[in-house]
């Protein structure tokens, strides 16, 4: 469902690409602002399009001048692709769309956490659109965007926008027949869940009690795979939140790691981010032990040769007023900036 309130780039009208254009074309371009979704994509419909321009519009002619634009310093004409045809030419997609409406400026970084951005992430999977976008830089995403692709790719489609996942399980219960998997809220849409079986004469590792009140059931190999994702630190708090969680509301589940990674993750971020906690997943294993702390700040590409890798800032705290930063290519991990700031 589009958002019912957007923003309006006022200085569209001094951009020699819209001046050019038809003042028919420019209404639609208008018109499709209005319309599309969060994602930026509207389903061709000529018929609608022709009562909001009053008269009938070539699709084509207006791809043609949109995309148009012209070199600052020659003056020659140049492409852009500012709408992209997808859907086998039944849909539009405005490429800039959800970086001008949910990003800061100055700033190609959007974040997941936003639910309304998270929709349009799932929308552009759906079509997909998102490594596309990340490929020509129409914006990037933080840290949590890894997590909702990885959630995602185990789909075979997405027409309702709703994640359908294979977790692997394993514990044996949980593959009864007709059997509910977890109980979140009541709710009865469960993905589908895939059982693995262990090269070891067929037994199955023997999931530890973990957390505060030992109530968190888990493998080794379990908690190796959330180290390896999300960093030893991270992990060990979040399993802490969901222990005391347990403890307190008699939360009940056939698999705590299918929880973990359907809800627990996403509630234990909200957990920090109400209580202004620093971002600490350390994805790469070189961070463990680390005193830095990599945050959800990017600071561009590395422009080392043959690179090309994410920057972000990492935080280190000396004492409560004073904090050394530094900015690190996560890729070739060479530094780019580091001072203190007091």
């Amino acid at each position: 469902m589009a958002s019912s309130k957007r923003y309006t780039d006022r200085n569209i009208i001094d951009e020699a690409w819209f001046v050019d254009m038809s003042p028919e074309n420019k209404c639609v371009w208008n018109f499709l602002e209005k319309k599309c979704d969060t994602a930026g994509i509207w389903k061709i419909d000529i018929v609608s399009l022709r009562r909001h321009v009053g008269k009938t519009v070539s699709i084509q002619d207006f791809l043609k001048e949109v995309n148009r634009d012209y070199d600052k310093l020659s003056g020659q004409e140049i492409q852009r692709e500012r709408i992209k045809t997808i859907d086998n030419g039944r849909k539009l997609w405005i490429t800039g769309f959800l970086l001008f409406q949910q990003g800061k400026d100055g700033c190609k970084e959007i974040s997941v956490r936003k639910p309304v951005v998270k929709g349009a992430v799932e929308n552009l999977i759906a079509h997909g659109l998102l490594e596309y976008a990340m490929e020509n830089r129409f914006f990037t995403l933080n840290n949590g965007w890894q997590r909702l692709l990885m959630v995602s790719n185990g789909s075979q489609g997405l027409a309702t926008h709703k994640v359908e996942v294979e977790y692997e399980v394993e514990d044996k219960e949980s593959l009864k027949e007709n059997s509910e998997t977890d109980v979140i809220n009541n709710e009865s849409d469960a993905p589908e869940i895939k059982a693995e079986e262990d090269n070891n004469n067929g037994k199955h590792e023997p999931k530890k009690k973990l957390g505060h009140f030992k109530n968190v059931r888990l493998t080794d190999k379990e908690v190796h795979s959330l180290n390896l994702e999300f960093g030893e630190r991270y992990t060990d708090g979040m399993i802490e939140w969901f222990s005391s969680y347990i403890q307190e509301k008699a939360y009940k589940s056939k698999s705590h790691n299918l929880s973990i990674r359907r809800w627990v993750i996403e509630a234990y971020d909200g957990f920090l981010e109400t209580h202004h906690e620093l971002d600490i997943r350390k994805g790469d294993s070189k961070n463990k032990g680390s005193p830095w702390e990599k945050t959800d700040v990017f600071e561009g590409y590395c422009k080392e040769p043959g690179c090309n890798g994410m920057k972000f800032l990492y935080l280190k705290k000396i004492n409560k007023k004073v904090v050394e930063r530094k900015v690190e290519c996560e890729k070739c991990g060479c530094l780019v900036i580091q001072e203190v700031v007091v």
